[in-house]
């Protein structure tokens, strides 16, 4: 019975958003996937690249955040455009992974990243 629960759950993958972070991510979220975790199993990834700028407005300053792709030390409102120049090839590396069967992430169900 346990083991037909476990098959029938439905996975998310949760992709944060620019030089923010699966853990942010995760915690911003919690009340939907705690609603959720009888039926899904939410697994939140930081990006493959370390933050090369400034976060988002707003988050405090110290917390750790990634990028999937950018413009090394840009602005916010702008770094995330150049895509395929800095930073994209990797970010899809990981993500093909991570649909393949490979782990690594951070925050609920998620290893760290």
């Amino acid at each position: 019975e346990l083991l037909a629960r476990e098959v029938s759950r439905r996975r998310v993958l949760c992709l944060h958003g620019f030089r923010a972070s699966g853990e942010m991510l995760s915690l911003s979220l919690g009340p939907l996937t705690r609603s959720l975790a009888g039926t899904y199993d939410f697994t939140f990834v930081d990006a493959p690249t370390a933050a090369s700028g400034p976060a988002e407005p707003g988050v405090p300053e110290g917390l750790l955040s990634y990028e999937w792709w950018g413009d090394p030390g840009g602005e916010y409102d702008t770094a995330w455009r150049p895509a395929y120049e800095h930073g994209f090839d990797v970010a899809m590396a990981r993500l093909a992974a991570l649909a393949a069967g490979g782990r690594g992430g951070s925050g609920e169900g998620g290893e760290g990243g």
